[in-house]
C-alpha cells in the first residue's frame, strides 16, 4: 500500500531532479545512510508552483514524513516543505471537501 503526498517546496527554485535529491539528502541527514534508500517517486512535479505529488510506500511514510519536516536548508539557505493533502489513493487528491459546494 502507497501513501500519496502533495507537497510544496519554499523558498527555492528546483528542478524535479533535484527537489528528489534534496528529499534522499534530507532522509540521509536524519535517518543516516540505510534509510536514504527508502524507495519513493515523484509521481508529478509542477516546476512554476514547486510542487510535487510523491508515492511513497506505508512502511515508509513516517521516516519520509519527519524528514520532510526537519529539513531545514538547500545550498546553505532556509528552506521548508508543506505537506498541502495525503491520502491512501491518489483521486482523494483531487477533492477538497472544504471547498466543495452544494
Amino acid at each position: 500500500m502507497y501513501y500519496y503526498l502533495d507537497i510544496s517546496f519554499v523558498n527555492q527554485d528546483i528542478t524535479a531532479a533535484l527537489f528528489k535529491n534534496h528529499i534522499i539528502t534530507s532522509i540521509k541527514h536524519v535517518f543516516g545512510e540505510i534509510a536514504a534508500a527508502i524507495p519513493f517517486d515523484v509521481v508529478k512535479y509542477d516546476p512554476s508552483e514547486i510542487r510535487a505529488i510523491v508515492r511513497v510506500t506505508q512502511d515508509h511514510y513516517v521516516k519520509f514524513r519527519g524528514s520532510l519536516t526537519l529539513a531545514g536548508y538547500y545550498q546553505g539557505k532556509p528552506c521548508a516543505y508543506i505537506v498541502h493533502k495525503v491520502s491512501p489513493l491518489l483521486l482523494s487528491l483531487l477533492g477538497d471537501s472544504r471547498t466543495y459546494v452544494h
